[in-house]
């Protein structure tokens, strides 16, 4: 990680008294992978102040330019929300200084934490797990942390009761260290495996927060590519699941998937506090042109 300022005393700041993020909660946030100037003033012309806009950790990101991003963000009144990726971090020192200048120069408060997609270590963290008990001891002021759920499954993650486990350790010891934790999931195409993954989550009693990741609008061949780069998995079960897939991917719009999951009662607060986390895979601009039609169509709010 690169050389990062981080002697500003937050008093002294220019986002000194920015508001802190409402907990994640039935509602809608975006992921703005990289945002530049032009499309954090639209995501700020276009959504309500205090909305989470997730930061991605691209592979070769600088610390610096993820800072930047989020500091910009945070200026248009929107909250910053980077990801924090375990295995591309080289040392606790570069943890320590990333977190502390997240803090003082960008208002961040709160972190989505991830395994990250290299095979081995860069550094001291295997996994989110190793990372978070870094986070809680270092006691930089942040208020939420984030987990990643899979409702398809993830190609490198153990049995589903494995990795529901790993997920309740992990949510205790963020309460434990005095953090609010909540989970994102993969972005998927199905409704049955999302309802099946809640349905799994609350049975087990895991009451926090959830934000269903959901692909935003784009070609059958954008969502195709980043289903395979993601790991997600095609509905299985012959051809009547293949053909849904097939409509949901010429269709290109996530509101098939969002009527379902309405259907199943999402939306009607049948699974706790649940709303959506939309990834723009095809083009800001796109996706906030169909989330505000969305919102304004009658019985197809978000949460």
């Amino acid at each position: 990680m690169g050389e990062l300022r981080h002697d500003v005393d937050p008093a002294e700041s220019p986002l000194a008294g920015a508001p802190v993020a409402a907990p994640p909660a039935p509602g809608c946030s975006v992921e703005a992978t990289r945002p530049n100037p032009a499309e954090i003033a639209l995501l700020a012309e276009r959504l309500a102040p205090g909305t989470e806009i997730y930061l991605t950790a691209l592979p070769g990101r600088t610390p610096d330019d993820h800072l930047n991003r989020a500091a910009a963000l945070a200026r248009a009144g929107l909250t910053p929300v980077p990801h924090l990726a375990a295995r591309r971090i080289a040392s606790r020192a570069d943890l320590a200084a990333f977190l502390d200048a997240a803090r003082r120069q960008a208002a961040v408060r709160q972190l989505l934490l991830v395994a990250g997609d290299r095979n081995a270590p860069l550094g001291p963290y295997a996994d989110s797990e190793a990372l978070l008990a870094d986070i809680v001891s270092a006691g930089h002021g942040f208020v939420r942390v984030g987990f990643a759920g899979f409702p398809d499954g993830h190609p490198h993650a153990g049995a589903a009761d494995d990795t529901l486990a790993l997920l309740r350790r992990k949510l205790s010891r963020a309460r434990d260290g005095g953090l609010e934790p909540f989970v994102i999931t993969q972005f998927g195409f199905d409704a049955a495996p999302i309802v099946r993954w809640l349905t799994h989550l609350r049975d087990a009693g895991i009451d926090c927060p959830v934000r269903i990741g959901i692909a935003g609008p784009a070609s059958p061949a954008t969502l195709a590519r980043f289903a395979a780069k993601c790991g997600v998995r095609q509905p299985g079960g012959g051809l009547l699941a293949r053909l849904k897939l097939a409509r949901t991917l010429l269709a290109g719009d996530p509101g098939l998937l969002l009527d379902a999951l309405d259907r199943a009662g999402v939306a009607d607060g049948a699974f706790g506090p649940v709303g959506y986390h939309v990834f723009t895979f095809g083009g800001l601009a796109r996706t906030l042109d169909w989330l505000a039609a969305r919102t304004a169509a009658p019985h197809r709010q978000f949460g």
